[in-house]
């Protein structure tokens, strides 16, 4: 997994309020969409860090960046099999089953950053006692009992003034 920055700036609030939606347990994947560069990776992976520990059979970060649609659930399914098997061939034909049955029974974290089609998700869930952790660009404020994909916002003023702050300092 890659470390978040080492000073967190801003949106202190929405990781708390992420942690807790996590550490409930109803809820299997998290996402944040927002325009490029306004910090969904930093904090998805500062949440990531902070949950890290409930997850001790794995923590799985894949950049998704450059993949077309058609190939996300696969390129995911496929690297989840690998890491928690170290098996190098990941038989196709029974890839949905058998990235269901890996992660079944475990506490695995898995963090997809850059996912461009959320459409994939169902394809994706984890079981009961996993999380996905999602960051996209795509304009998609969706919320269900299993996921929500939660809008990131600027800084506001305050949080503005720490950040600049700390980067001029």
């Amino acid at each position: 997994m890659l470390p978040p920055p080492a000073n967190f700036i801003g949106r202190k609030k929405q990781l708390v309020a992420l942690e807790r939606k996590a550490k409930e347990g109803g809820t299997r994947i998290i996402g944040l969409s927002g325009m490029g560069g306004i910090g969904k990776s930093t904090l998805a992976k500062k949440l990531a860090k902070n949950l890290s520990t409930l997850f001790p059979a794995g923590n799985i970060y894949l950049n998704l960046l450059g993949l077309a649609e058609e190939q996300i659930s696969i390129h995911v399914q496929t690297q989840v099999i690998k890491a928690l098997c170290r098996e190098s061939l990941v038989k196709q034909e029974n890839l949905q089953d058998d990235y269901q049955k890996i992660l079944e029974n475990k506490k695995v974290l898995i963090f997809l950053d850059n996912m461009q089609d959320v459409n994939q998700l169902s394809k994706l869930e984890p079981p009961k006692g996993c999380l996905l952790i999602l960051t996209t660009t795509a304009n998609n404020n969706s919320k269900s009992n299993k996921y929500t994909i939660d809008r990131i916002r600027p800084f506001d003023e305050e949080e503005s003034e720490e950040y600049l702050s700390n980067e001029v300092a």
